[in-house]
Formats: C-alpha cells, sequence, structure tokens
C-alpha cells in the first residue's frame, strides 16, 4: 500500500487474501489511524511495514536516465493485460521469471 492514507491501508486488508500480506510503504498521517485488527487476524494476514528510499531513489533514477543500467534485461516477459492472470502466475515462480511486464491490449 503506498497512498499513505488511513483509507488505502484499510482497502488493503480488506483485498488482501487470507494468509497473505500487506506491506506498508512509506509514511502515514501522524497519530494513530485505525486498523482493522480483527480482520488482520481473522484473515491472518501479514501485516509489513517498509520506509521508502531516500537518495537510492534519485541515485537509481539518474543511473538509468543516463544510460548506466539497462533495466530492460530484468525484464523476462510481457504479456497483454488480458492475460494478466497467467503473467502474475509467471511473475510469481522464480524460476521463471525476474519481472514480467503487463501491456496495454
Amino acid at each position: 500500500e503506498i497512498s499513505g492514507t488511513a483509507a488505502g491501508l484499510a482497502a488493503a486488508i480488506a483485498s488482501v487474501r487470507r494468509g497473505g500480506t500487506v506491506v506498508q510503504v512509506g509514511n502515514l498521517p501522524g497519530g494513530q489511524i485505525p486498523v482493522a485488527a480483527n480482520a488482520v487476524m481473522a484473515k491472518e494476514i501479514n501485516l509489513n511495514g517498509t520506509f521508502r528510499f531516500d537518495e537510492e531513489f534519485d541515485q537509481a533514477v539518474d543511473l538509468i536516465v543516463g544510460g548506466d543500467i539497462d533495466v530492460l534485461k530484468l525484464v523476462t516477459a510481457e504479456r497483454p493485460l488480458s492475460s494478466a492472470r497467467d503473467a502474475f502466475r509467471l511473475a510469481a515462480d522464480r524460476s521463471q521469471s525476474v519481472k514480467v511486464v503487463l501491456t496495454a491490449d
């Protein structure tokens, strides 16, 4: 979840499958926010937090824009949006893919 809003976190918790993982990236609003703790427990959700990048993000963008890193080498497959289910299956198999890109049909 990257919106940084209480509503976004609530939607992520409501949407994740049983036993799934919600990762909250970056900051949430200051103070306390409501969390559906019963839903987290009942659905056995893993709720993880991670902080956003600092200078690493700018450095990565500069390297990509400058042509120092060819990120296209990481793309192992492209699939049309209509084949999203198969694309996600492929992406989940780390022995078969690094990065799977969905393209507009």
